[in-house]
């Protein structure tokens, strides 16, 4: 089994529920939302608007504009068991399936942490199944800075986006860096598989991850798009950034500006 490494700066606690980034643009706040004034929107919601038809890209803006206040954080034993599991042989199979085990039968004294738990193990156990698939041997983990790894800025909209692993490791000599994005939801409709025109929401996902880490990571070395990676847990799917990926990004730039451009005029 791969030892735990110690514990470093940034790295997530087992004991924090979640975290919410500090917000990136002014907001008004309600008993029950906060509505951000300037243009906003998460890397996974972003795949989505872009394979969808454009009455579901108005409700995904309109739900990024005005966002519940309390947000329901599930999956931090997940990511944190996840990153834990990495190793100079990979990701370890037989960690992720024991810290399931364990999770599962850990004591919860309330329904919430008791869902929790049985989520993050199950996802464990699919997590699993698919990390054969990632080829990170002989990488170093990079830490995670404190506040977390900053999100993109495309065209005038802020993009979220918050890598769970992030890597270095040596190819054709010289320093590559790659990370991986792990998408929790059950919920079917939500699936990265989803296409249009050939590409997947998955794709567009990878492509602005590997965008992340040439803007906040190129002094630790230039990202190779096959690893970069972004798990659809419960569909037990792994999705590479493309070899287009700049096409890609072309067309989330080109989203951005429409996001942007309709901002204003959302009722809310």
């Amino acid at each position: 089994m791969t030892p735990d490494p110690l514990p470093q700066p940034g790295q997530p606690d087992d004991k924090v529920i979640g975290r919410i980034s500090k917000a990136t643009s002014p907001r008004i706040e309600t008993t029950e939302y906060v509505i951000h004034k300037n243009p906003r929107i998460s890397a996974t919601k972003l795949g989505e608007y872009l394979v969808t038809d454009p009455s579901k890209q108005k409700t995904i803006v309109k739900n990024q504009k005005k966002a519940p206040k309390v947000i329901i954080l599930r999956h931090t034993k997940t990511k944190l068991a996840f990153s834990k599991s990495l190793g100079s042989s990979g990701f370890d199979r037989n960690y992720l399936l024991e810290r399931a085990a364990k999770i599962r039968a850990e004591f919860s004294d309330t329904d919430w942490q008791r869902q929790d738990n049985v989520l993050s193990a199950d996802a464990l156990e699919k997590l699993a199944d698919v990390v054969d698939q990632m080829d990170v041997k002989d990488t170093e983990k990079i830490s995670r800075p404190s506040n977390g790894w900053g999100g993109l800025e495309m065209n005038g909209v802020f993009i979220s986006i918050e890598p769970t692993v992030v890597f270095s490791f040596q190819h054709r000599k010289a320093t590559k860096i790659g990370a991986v994005i792990l998408y929790c939801t059950k919920d079917d409709s939500k699936s990265l598989s989803k296409e249009l025109n050939g590409n997947c929401a998955g794709d567009y996902v990878g492509a602005l991850l590997l965008r992340l880490l040439e803007q906040k990571l190129s002094l630790a070395g230039i990202p190779l798009p096959s690893k970069c990676a972004v798990v659809d847990v419960f569909r037990s799917k792994v999705h590479m950034a493309p070899k287009s990926f700049k096409m890609l990004l072309r067309h989330a730039d080109d989203a951005c500006e429409m996001i942007r451009l309709r901002w204003d005029g959302i009722e809310v």
